[in-house]
């Protein structure tokens, strides 16, 4: 089995503290926002992580920018500080 590639869209250049273990065959990549819709570009990934809130983004302009680069790839938000 591969590994899984993740793009990890944050403002930190490290998983948060708080993030749980992953497998081992996922290859979790962190990019600050600008950089990783290059990368979206050149790149396939299996999932994207966008760990908001990201200075200079609206997370609605940011969503929209991810998902024009990287049309059919799921997209899931991190947000600590929002509530449902």
């Amino acid at each position: 089995m591969g590994s899984t590639q993740v793009l990890w869209i944050s403002a930190q250049p490290a998983l948060p503290a708080d993030w749980p273990h992953h497998p081992s065959v996922w290859n979790i990549e962190i990019q600050p926002a600008d950089e990783a819709i290059e990368a979206l570009a050149v790149a396939d990934y299996a999932v994207i992580v966008l760990d908001l809130p990201l200075p200079g983004w609206t997370a609605p302009t940011l969503l929209e920018a991810v998902q024009r680069a990287a049309p059919g790839v799921p997209v899931l938000v991190r947000d600590p500080k929002a509530s449902l």
